[in-house]
């Protein structure tokens, strides 16, 4: 470390910054997708990606290949039926004897634990949870 030259005998001052604005106030009607968006940069879900994504083949970890479609009505009712059976877990053998080579375990997995789990709540975010979600990004 080299001390500055010449006739100042003040020590050197870093600058700040000037502090960034808040985040601008979200509407009352505005959905997770659009929040999402917003954190994400975008303007919305691209319909095309979406499209094409859920017909593209996936593979699954015995290597053959899935195709990944919609699940319908009836697809949730199994599964729900299937797990007040067995309960959740054993997601492969449930795969196996209610799906068959439609569905892999993980796909069931998902499916219960982001949709159809009574657990998931469906309500819309609260304010507070908008802003908190905004002040982590």
């Amino acid at each position: 470390f080299r001390a500055p030259t010449g006739s100042s005998s003040a020590p050197p001052t870093m600058s700040t910054p000037a502090a960034a604005p808040g985040p601008a106030p979200l509407p009352s009607n505005i959905s997770r997708v659009a929040i999402a968006s917003l954190l994400n940069g975008k303007d919305g879900p691209d319909p095309a990606a979406s499209a094409s994504a859920a017909e593209a083949p996936a593979a699954s970890s015995a290597g053959r290949r899935i195709r990944r479609v919609r699940w319908t009505a009836a697809e949730d009712a199994e599964l729900v039926r299937g797990v007040e059976r067995r309960g959740a877990g054993h997601w492969d053998e449930l795969a196996r004897e209610v799906f068959g080579a439609e569905r892999t375990g993980r796909q069931l997995r998902l499916r219960w634990m982001n949709h159809l789990s009574p657990g998931v709540s469906a309500r819309e975010w609260t304010g507070e949870e908008d802003r908190a979600l905004l002040g982590m990004h």
